[in-house]
């Protein structure tokens, strides 16, 4: 465990262990006496309910950067519990983190979500999404891109020839200048970068 900083904010790292999410925080932010600001729970065995205990904690209302990566038990539910209008407090999240979380899955009817309007990062790296639910979940009604996106990495995620869902989705981005899409169909990543280039996007990666 690794924690820091004074003041108005407080940055807390916990990997590579077991951990209670509710009992965590509130024993960190007891004894730190601040907000939290960054919160990086990577490998923690973090499950879908935890992501909702988290998401509805009132003392999480100033965290700007969540790293949950490499727990995969967080899947589809555990992403939706994030972006819940009716209860997550997570709406100043300028940086998140969500590498191999076992995302997978289906989304249907998807309205109403949380809208993550400071987001600048987002990284779903290594989640066997596929185009359809990439797609379903980059749409702004998700909840998860704004005009504030800059960075968006989709390494390995499964994602196939047809991107027509995914590609649709950029209108709502007209900031991101690095996308990461290594590790897909060589098909995908032809494609993408045909439309790409024709829609004059500025990228880091292809």
């Amino acid at each position: 465990m690794n924690a820091g900083g004074e003041g108005p904010g407080s940055k807390l790292r916990v990997e590579n262990c077991g951990v209670r999410v509710a009992t965590l925080i509130s024993q960190f932010v007891t004894a730190s006496n601040s907000s939290l600001t960054e919160l990086c729970l990577q490998d923690t065995q973090i499950v879908s309910k935890e992501c909702s205990v988290l998401a509805n904690d009132h003392r999480l209302a100033n965290l700007r950067t969540l790293d949950l990566s490499c727990n995969p038990d967080i899947g589809l539910g555990g992403l939706k519990s994030l972006v819940n209008p009716r209860s997550s407090k997570l709406a100043n999240l300028e940086v998140l983190e969500l590498y191999y979380c076992g995302i997978k899955g289906q989304v249907a009817g998807v309205t109403n979500k949380l809208q993550l309007t400071k987001l600048t990062s987002l990284n779903l790296s290594h989640n066997p999404l596929g185009s359809q639910l990439a797609g379903a979940i980059l749409r702004e009604e998700f909840g998860l891109v704004s005009p504030s996106l800059e960075t968006l990495s989709l390494v390995n995620c499964d994602l196939q020839a047809e991107f027509e869902p995914l590609i649709s989705n950029f209108k709502f981005m007209p900031n991101i200048y690095e996308l990461d899409i290594s590790e897909n169909t060589v098909a995908f990543i032809e494609s993408m970068g045909d439309v790409l280039r024709e829609a004059t996007l500025q990228l880091n990666n292809l």
